[in-house]
């Protein structure tokens, strides 16, 4: 049992950040036109450390 209460727990956690990660990419596109494209969207890989 201890082996699928950790595959949830890592489920739970990976929606958890797939979902915020989908929060950041509107508030990105938003800043879009205040910045360069590009650096907007390689900011959020470097913020997280490039670790899933």
């Amino acid at each position: 049992m201890q082996n699928l209460a950790a595959t949830l727990t890592r489920t739970g956690q990976t929606a958890a950040k797939r979902a915020q990660g989908r929060e950041s990419s509107r508030a990105y596109r938003q800043l879009a036109p205040l910045r360069g494209a590009d650096v907007v969207w390689l900011e959020p890989i470097r913020t997280q450390g490039g670790t899933a």
